[in-house]
C-alpha cells in the first residue's frame, strides 16, 4: 500500500510526477535550499533573480521575492498519457493547466 492508501490505483490517474517547482524565497532562504541542493549534487545555472537547480528526475527554478510574495509559484507534473487538447480548472487563485504536450502546470 502507498502512503496515501491508493498505490494500487497510481496508473488510472492523470498526474503523473512532479517534474519541476518554482519557488520565491528571500534572500536568506534562498541561499539556504540553493546551498543544500548543490550538495546534494544539482546543477545550477543562472543567476541574479532566478537560478534553476537541475537534479536527475527534476528540476527547482528559485526566484527572489520580496516577503509578501513568498512560497511555491508553480508546479509542473509529467501525465501518465496524453490529453486531446488544453484542460484549465480554477481552485480558488490557483489554476491547474492540463496540456497534450504531455504536462501540467499549476499556478499559484
Amino acid at each position: 500500500m502507498g502512503k496515501i492508501g491508493l498505490w494500487d490505483k497510481r496508473n488510472e490517474f492523470l498526474l503523473k510526477d512532479v517534474t519541476a517547482i518554482e519557488l520565491a524565497l528571500d534572500s536568506a532562504l534562498r541561499k539556504q535550499l540553493l546551498d543544500l541542493l548543490q550538495g546534494f549534487g544539482y546543477q545550477m545555472t543562472g543567476s541574479g533573480a532566478m537560478v534553476v537547480a537541475t537534479g536527475p528526475e527534476n528540476r527547482l527554478m528559485v526566484t527572489a521575492a520580496d516577503m509578501g510574495s513568498l512560497g511555491i509559484r508553480r508546479v509542473t507534473f509529467s501525465l501518465q498519457r496524453s490529453v486531446a487538447g488544453e484542460m484549465r480548472q480554477s481552485f480558488g487563485r490557483s489554476s491547474l493547466l492540463v496540456s497534450p504536450r504531455d504536462e501540467a502546470v499549476w499556478s499559484f
